[in-house]
């Protein structure tokens, strides 16, 4: 792979699917960090050092390409540092041959994916349910300031979360907590969104 393939900015941009297979492994279980109702997510690691989470997104059938770009666009203006970084994104359509019927037919596959900044202590949740990993007072008042921040300019920008959950609360090497998933229930449709404003999600 060349450098210029590589190549990232400090703005968000587009970056092909070839790349993000590269830098997964060809999104291989070992580096996968989890899953959700938004789909995988995968720890990519480039050539010079550079980790990124690569969140493969589920099929979205009602979805555009002018529609997911479009929410790329808004969700890549939010800068805080309370919230989880976009870095780039993938929006390609691949020519692929399945069978169907006895047949083999050619079909058109959709690759989206969300890059994002690299969290290194993952979710809160752990720390909340492993003992071991207990937080002293100091450090549980700076995540939930920091996680109160980090919905204020969330709010004042017109996103919504609609399912925080300390999952969604990732820390990185300081322990500064960074919110994750924002703005993914409007990228992914009314029928995820709904499912997430359920008694299961919070707002």
């Amino acid at each position: 792979m060349d450098r210029k393939s590589e190549d990232m900015s400090d703005e968000p941009g587009k970056l092909p699917f070839k790349l993000l297979k590269d830098i997964t492994n060809n999104f291989s279980p070992e580096q996968k960090l989890g899953s959700g109702a938004f789909g995988e997510v995968y720890k990519g690691v480039f050539k010079d050092g550079r980790v990124i989470a690569v969140k493969k997104l589920p099929f979205m059938p009602w979805g555009d390409n002018k529609q997911f770009n479009n929410e790329f666009e808004h969700l890549k203006r939010l800068k805080h540092q309370n919230i989880v970084q976009l870095v780039g994104f993938c929006d390609e359509e691949e020519n692929v041959c399945v069978p169907q019927e006895g047949k083999i037919v050619y079909a058109v596959e959709i690759h989206r994916a969300l890059c994002l900044e690299f969290v290194p202590n993952g979710g809160l949740g752990k720390f909340l349910s492993e003992k071991r990993l207990e937080l002293n007072w100091h450090t549980r008042f700076k995540i939930i300031q920091g996680t109160c921040h980090g919905l204020k300019y969330l709010h004042e920008g017109s996103t919504m979360h609609f399912d925080l959950k300390p999952d969604n609360i990732l820390l990185d090497e300081k322990m500064i907590p960074k919110i994750a998933d924002f703005g993914l229930s409007r990228l992914l449709g009314e029928e995820n969104t709904i499912m997430t404003m359920s008694p299961l999600g919070t707002m």
